[in-house]
């Protein structure tokens, strides 16, 4: 397939209270790069496409990623932030969609 955009699969800790009673944020950092195809899409598409019903705002294809989960958070080279919400496997291919936040 054809590849021309990239998106980055963050990796996100959860924030904590210490002894003190001290909040510390959560970190993000980048897992790794993923290239892939962006397309607009919506949860009408998915439903007619699939018969699944989950709110979705675009979706990517890419090569078959083990790292790439339901609920795994994306970036898009402008910034936005997106959440895995389904992930729709093939034999060489994986159809993602995504929900902006």
């Amino acid at each position: 397939m054809f590849y021309d955009k990239i998106l980055r699969l963050l990796a996100i800790t959860e924030g904590y209270l210490d002894d003190l009673g001290i909040y510390h944020a959560g970190t993000e950092t980048v897992l790794k790069t993923i290239p892939c195809d962006i397309q607009p899409y919506s949860s009408e598409l998915l439903y007619r496409d699939y018969g699944y019903r989950e709110q979705v705002t675009k979706r990517f294809f890419c090569d078959l990623d083990s790292d790439i989960k339901n609920g795994s958070a994306v970036m898009d080279e402008a910034g936005q932030r997106y959440i895995i919400k389904k992930i729709i496997q093939w034999d060489d291919y994986m159809d993602v969609m995504l929900y902006g936040e």
